[in-house]
């Protein structure tokens, strides 16, 4: 579970919307990282989920004269 996630929600065409944001530090992450979303609906059996793959940039470094 992440914290401090910014939850965006909005009603229209008696629809609600709704999105989770949240901004991680490359830094932070060890290599290859999955994430995953879960999204269910209390009181029922409604559930989906769905992941994405990340892999961080690496950083390039030269040395002095190149």
């Amino acid at each position: 579970m992440l914290r401090g996630v910014t939850r965006v929600t909005s009603f229209m065409d008696s629809t609600y919307n709704m999105h989770i944001e949240k901004a991680v530090d490359e830094a932070t992450l060890d290599g290859l990282t999955e994430f995953e979303c879960v999204m269910g609906i209390p009181k029922t059996r409604v559930k989906r989920s769905t992941s994405t793959k990340y892999q961080p940039r690496v950083s390039v470094t030269t040395g002095a004269g190149m």
